[in-house]
């Protein structure tokens, strides 16, 4: 490990590269810096492969991450202590397939499965709800998957109130492009036209008064990643009338009009 962080070292070594770990347990071993942060990481890889760490003891007290392991007592000669790990090496115990892969490949390995659930996930984008104020409505919509999707129609829909339906158009620094997380997009109009009843248009004055506690409904069209060309999944939500009064006030006559 000339020249390599002592520590990344021995944990990359002891928990990617070695079958076994035959450790000789003393007072000393035990007392030592960088000898009982190594019997700490042989003990945590030997929670997921049980069998990995072979103890032998030497002298001192049985430290108490190995009491519940079969040790080897130095009462054995030099001799049966090494037949006895020949034997181990000859006769290992199961080990998970993975266990013996490197860092960099499992690394490599995570990478190319979440590519491919990318590449295979398509967008899914919902609309949370929406409001109004005097510069247009926003919309708050939440793509929940990595891909984009795409922002194709809108329009604001008034129901039994004196308002015509309309389109709404993006904002202009804003993007049709709906990124994946949540997203608040802007939405506006040039004109709001008041609908036409026994040859009038009524002006804003009686239209504010009939937002009341009545809904208006934002339809957005949206398009997925996985959707054929030309199609599109509607999105719907409802928002209280009354927020429309700073727009209504800004945008509708205030006077009635005579209808075309």
């Amino acid at each position: 490990m000339w020249g390599e962080r002592l520590a990344r070292g021995i944990e990359r070594r002891y928990k990617n590269e070695a079958p076994f770990c035959v450790v000789f347990i003393s007072e000393d071993y035990l007392a030592k810096k960088w000898t009982k942060k190594e019997l700490a990481i042989v003990v945590t890889v030997n929670e997921r492969k049980p069998g990995y760490m072979l103890p032998v003891m030497r002298s001192g007290d049985v430290p108490e991450e190995i009491k519940e392991i079969v040790w080897l007592e130095t009462t054995l000669s030099a001799d049966k202590v090494a037949a006895r790990i020949v034997a181990k090496l000859r006769d290992p115990p199961p080990a998970p397939w993975w266990f013996f892969i490197s860092t960099r490949e499992k690394v490599a390995a995570a990478v190319l499965l979440l590519a491919v659930i990318l590449w295979f996930w398509p967008s899914r984008t919902t609309l949370k709800s929406a409001d109004a104020n005097s510069a247009g409505i926003i919309a708050h919509v939440v793509n929940v998957a990595p891909k984009t999707s795409t922002l194709v129609g809108q329009r604001l829909k008034f129901g039994s109130l004196p308002l015509e339906d309309f389109e709404l158009r993006l904002n202009k620094s804003g993007s049709p492009t709906i990124f994946p997380g949540e997203h608040d997009i802007a939405l506006t109009t040039l004109e709001i036209v008041t609908k036409c009843a026994d040859g009038i248009r009524p002006s804003k004055h009686k239209v504010e008064p009939l937002l009341g506690k009545q809904l208006v409904t934002l339809e957005i069209d949206i398009r997925e990643s996985d959707d054929a060309p030309g199609k599109f999944r509607r999105k719907t939500t409802t928002f209280p009338a009354a927020h429309l009064k700073p727009l209504v006030g800004r945008l509708v006559e205030e006077d009635d009009a005579q209808c075309d």
